[in-house]
């Protein structure tokens, strides 16, 4: 208005000569930078972002895989160990529990130390020499009638139940303790097998948290990197209707004092 002359003529269109000033520049650099990002960049960008999502999510299955491999590769030696020592103490606890349900405990009491200090439980014609020469020591000609010796000879099929010789004590030992180790290195081998697969399961969710975790990551920084450039066109846009309201209302004022004037 301070530009207005007060001579007016009435033959002159109705319209004033000022310079821009710095609203109307704040509001034209509003105008061009929201729809720049909003016409240009920001689809632009959003379809980069959705691509990068999308990307993300089909790479992140074969990452997993690959990590999967290489740690599995990585820890062979302790998948191994733990598989060894699952089937030891499979093998072995199952060979005594046979061995204690044939009454050879019951018949030779310590002797599953002893026998298991002295080989390994896969070795039946040693186990069966330690029980046949303890066998021989506590169920000699003297021994005969005891019970538990006559218990023992059944189990073994030395004797049947009518005290007929039904085997010689070193082929119904040595058979039966052969069917006990045979049984051992079956349990050792479903316990080293449960032993790989659990231990392999443990190293491919732990693989697997740790990928989904970067790759989560990731993609919160493409997520968070759109709803920044949002807000940024949304704080120009909202600042370029607030200086055009403004500039819109001012302009209308200097009308009606043009018009008030040349009327």
């Amino acid at each position: 208005i301070n530009h207005i002359g007060s001579k007016i003529d009435t033959d002159d269109p109705p319209a004033c000569i000022c310079e821009k000033s710095l609203v109307d520049k704040v509001e034209k650099g509003c105008l061009r930078c929201g729809g720049v990002l909003g016409g240009g960049v920001m689809p632009g960008f959003g379809a980069i972002g959705g691509t990068a999502l999308y990307a993300l999510n089909q790479l992140k299955p074969t990452a997993i895989a690959t990590a999967i491999e290489e740690a599995i590769k990585a820890g062979a030696s302790n998948i191994s160990a733990a598989a060894f020592k699952a089937s030891e103490a499979a093998g072995l606890a199952k060979v005594i529990t046979e061995l204690k349900a044939l009454s050879v405990e019951k018949l030779i009491p310590g002797i599953m130390k002893s026998i298991f200090s002295e080989t390994h439980y896969t070795e039946a014609t040693k186990i069966a020499e330690i029980i046949l020469t303890k066998k021989t020591q506590t169920c000699g000609l003297s021994s005969l009638g005891n019970p538990i010796c006559h218990e023992f000879g059944i189990k073994f099929n030395i004797i049947d139940p009518g005290n007929r010789i039904f085997f010689s004590d070193k082929v119904g030992i040595t058979q039966k303790v052969t069917e006990v180790v045979e049984g051992a290195k079956g349990a050792a081998a479903n316990a080293s097998k449960d032993a790989i697969e659990r231990v392999t399961a443990a190293i491919k969710a732990h693989e697997t948290n740790v990928i989904n975790a970067t790759y989560a990551g990731y993609e919160i920084t493409i997520i968070a990197s759109i709803i920044a450039i949002l807000i940024i066109v949304l704080i120009m846009v909202i600042i370029y209707l607030i200086l055009r309201y403004r500039r819109k209302k001012k302009m209308k004022r200097k009308l009606q004092y043009i018009k008030l004037l040349e009327e």
